[in-house]
């Protein structure tokens, strides 16, 4: 029975986070295809992607230590990093937005 309710509890925040997300990449659909504003909007995205990308990537990556220590271990740092990595790209590429130059995930 926890076992059950451990994965119940662990599978709610996640069908709040995949909710979020539908949500939220169709916001910014709208506000990046606005006939009016769509061009300034597409700026202040690329300009968040800009200062945000570097440092959120870096903090992920300092992550990694913390990540390595358990003894157990359900799946690796890399593989958690390159499936987030596909979630942002796949996103961008749903609101029709690029990783400005220089920006790396």
């Amino acid at each position: 029975m926890a076992t059950t309710s451990r994965r119940l509890s662990l599978e709610l925040p996640k069908g709040d986070y995949e909710r979020n997300l539908t949500n939220t990449v169709e916001l910014f659909h709208i506000l990046l295809h606005d006939p009016k504003e769509a061009e300034q909007n597409r700026r202040i995205v690329e300009d968040w992607l800009n200062k945000y990308v570097p440092a959120c990537t870096d903090a992920a990556n300092q992550l990694q230590p913390i990540w390595s220590q358990p003894r157990v271990k359900v799946t690796s740092f890399t593989d958690c990093y390159a499936a987030a990595k596909n979630r942002i790209e796949t996103a961008l590429s749903q609101i029709g937005v690029n990783l400005p130059k220089g920006a790396q995930l």
